[in-house]
């Protein structure tokens, strides 16, 4: 069997759905269907047909102690005028981005804010950390809270038609989004060769 590697814009940045790695490198909101291939603890990995849509968030208590939390508009992907995005390593050695925004580098354990750029673009994504990228210099007053130092966490929602549980979603290797769902049941385990 072969899968087609999903979409992808005149960039060459996915469209949709996306995890590989064990890392979410595009997020999608629209329910579609895609493929989901679990760790391989022992034998075969197994593999799943789903409809599924995925959002992710970042919370963030503030300077005031005020508790937020902010949609990620898009991950790893253009950036947009008054949209937040989210730039992980798998994306490139920086955010390719215009000085139309703010960027907030993210790095450490646990992930904190190093460093607030407004009026900044191309910011160096950490090899194990993200940059939050804000497309315009006006923040609206939740990225306004979120200055150096402050301690942040992501968090994905998925939204699953055969009901996939989350967990399994967030510990799956590899996820590839499509369009139609073609396939709901495999009978038997498939052999897997990345070539």
């Amino acid at each position: 069997a072969a899968v087609n590697g999903g979409f992808f814009n005149k960039n060459g940045e996915p469209l949709g759905l996306l995890k590989v790695d064990g890392q979410l490198v595009s997020d999608g909101g629209a329910i579609k269907g895609a493929i989901i291939v679990g760790p391989a603890t022992s034998g075969p990995p197994s593999i799943v047909f789903d409809q599924l849509a995925a959002r992710v968030e970042m919370s963030f208590a503030g300077d005031d102690q005020q508790h937020w939390t902010v949609p990620i508009d898009g991950v790893d992907t253009t950036r947009e005028r008054g949209k937040l995005m989210l730039y992980t390593p798998a994306y490139h050695v920086d955010t390719d981005t215009a000085p139309t925004g703010t960027e907030w580098v993210l790095d450490g354990s646990p992930l904190h804010v190093v460093a607030m750029r407004p009026g900044a673009g191309h910011s160096r994504i950490p090899p194990h950390g993200a940059v939050l990228s804000y497309g315009g210099l006006t923040l609206p007053p939740a990225l306004a809270a979120l200055t150096d130092d402050v301690v942040v966490s992501m968090s994905t929602t998925w939204r699953s038609t055969w009901g996939v549980a989350a967990a399994d979603l967030d510990a799956a290797e590899t996820i590839v989004g499509g369009a139609g769902l073609l396939r709901r049941a495999v009978k038997k385990h498939f052999q897997i060769g990345i070539f």
